[in-house]
């Protein structure tokens, strides 16, 4: 099935309005946020953070080291893994459905062979102790990790794809249960919300595979046609992935959560487009829309693009510079739990005089997806969150009748029940909801013609 981007023009009149679950504000300024006299790259953000973890070599024969920045903090660049005799490459984030924990996860050879560390860090450039998670003899590579209850992780140990869970206690991290998914050879193993995907090499063509997360089963082919490549998870609001993309001879493909065939990338008036990394966003309550960032052009006109591929069809240039830039990607930053917005930031490399600097542009986006007149008002105040027992639920305007209902991310309702005269209401999951497991939902007010959602984490232990 092949996807194209429409162009839309809306009017409105009398003033100013967003629609509902459209993004607020416009891309910014691109920033560097690295120097541009070493090589930097693959950059990971920690989710609901402005904290960047990324790659740097000083020259082309030194080792790999590990710098982050706080793009809010005065710490500025930060090494914080390097030796010269070390290398210290792939920094993966992962933070609790809680929040109260986050780790680095990087994969280092400094016992000799590659295995896989952990390391704790807050906002202020303070780090933990550095945690050994795997004792093997053979190499660890490739590591990809996800924030679900329970947290999956998946790696490469030698030539075998492994899987398994990621445990947070409340000082530190540890691997259970891992299973062995491929002993083929294999490469780039992304985990989503349901799946664990990775590429297979058979007859000098790399192929897609997949294995349910649920019971880690038996590996099952999903595109088999050409070369395929680049393989990168479908990033979400939320803490999951959504689904996957890839490159097809040259030709970006993705697939949205659990479709039965890939979709084509076709951006009218644009002939080359390569490097796509798809985002899915909230809109409303539950609903999912799709968007993303690409590359396109060549040498020093290669460029940074923006794309919704929603209802509202934009495609806006990012990096608007005269430098050769590429590999992108989305991620969902500081949030702003008072205003419902919180920052995505999008995230490259460009290349400066044979080097490779690190930049960001970032975009204010609207959680609930309710906003009129450019004000946010919310009908109702929810605290704490996370929250661990009950959930607290002030109405704004208790004389006004109230409903409330609670969803999960599938869009399923779970529980509903109505407010007349009453300020505060109370959701207690274990006594009304005793099946459900921590996670994040959605808690959707609905007051005099208006509604609101606000996600909501629920943390049970």
């Amino acid at each position: 099935m092949k996807k194209e981007v429409l162009f839309l023009i809306t009017f409105f009149a009398a003033g100013t309005f967003l629609l509902k679950g459209q993004p607020a504000g416009s891309w910014s300024t691109p920033v560097a946020f690295t120097d541009s006299s070493s090589y930097n790259y693959n950059p990971d953000m920690a989710w609901g953070t402005p904290v960047i973890f990324y790659e740097k070599k000083q020259n082309q024969q030194s080792p790999q080291a590990i710098y982050m920045v706080n793009l809010y903090s005065n710490c500025g660049e930060t090494e914080v893994l390097g030796d010269n005799a070390v290398s210290y490459r792939n920094p993966k984030t992962i933070v609790s459905n809680s929040e109260q924990a986050k780790y680095l996860i990087y994969e280092s050879d400094e016992s000799g062979n590659f295995d896989l560390y952990a390391i704790s860090f807050d906002g202020d450039c303070n780090f933990g102790t550095p945690l050994r998670l795997t004792f093997t003899d053979e190499d660890e590579s490739s590591v990809s990790v996800i924030n679900l209850n329970p947290n999956k992780i998946a790696f490469i140990r030698g030539n075998t794809l492994v899987a398994g869970i990621l445990h947070f206690t409340q000082d530190t991290l540890y691997l259970s249960d891992i299973h062995v998914i491929d002993i083929m050879t294999v490469s780039n193993p992304v985990i989503t919300n349901s799946y664990l995907f990775w590429q297979r090499l058979e007859s000098g063509e790399y192929h897609i595979y997949r294995s349910q997360t649920s019971e880690w089963t038996s590996p099952e082919p999903i595109f088999t046609n050409g070369n395929n490549t680049d393989l990168k998870p479908m990033k979400s609001d939320f803490f999951a992935p959504y689904g996957v993309s890839w490159e097809n001879e040259g030709h970006p493909l993705y697939f949205i959560y659990e479709p039965d065939f890939p979709d084509t990338l076709i951006v009218p008036g644009i002939d080359t487009v390569f490097q796509y990394a798809p985002f899915k966003y909230t809109v409303g309550r539950s609903n999912m829309w799709e968007t993303g960032t690409f590359t396109t052009g060549y040498g020093q006109n290669q460029e940074i693009y923006y794309l919704d591929n929603s209802f509202f069809q934009e495609v806006v240039n990012i990096s608007k510079n005269n430098r050769k830039d590429s590999n992108s990607d989305l991620f969902v930053g500081t949030i702003y739990n008072e205003l419902n917005i919180y920052k995505w930031y999008c995230l490259w490399e460009s290349e400066i005089n044979g080097y490779s600097a690190l930049y960001y542009s970032e975009r204010d986006v609207d959680i609930t997806g309710d906003v009129e007149e450019n004000n946010l008002n919310p009908l109702a105040v929810m605290s704490p969150n996370p929250f661990k027992n009950k959930l607290k639920i002030e109405i704004l305007k208790p004389e006004i009748p109230a409903m409330i209902e609670i969803y999960d991310l599938s869009g399923k309702r779970l529980f509903m029940w109505e407010l007349k005269n009453k300020e505060t209401t109370i959701w207690n999951p274990a006594k009304q909801n005793p099946e459900l497991n921590g996670g994040i939902y959605i808690v959707k007010v609905t007051q005099g013609g208006k509604s609101t959602s606000m996600k909501v984490v629920y943390v049970n232990d």
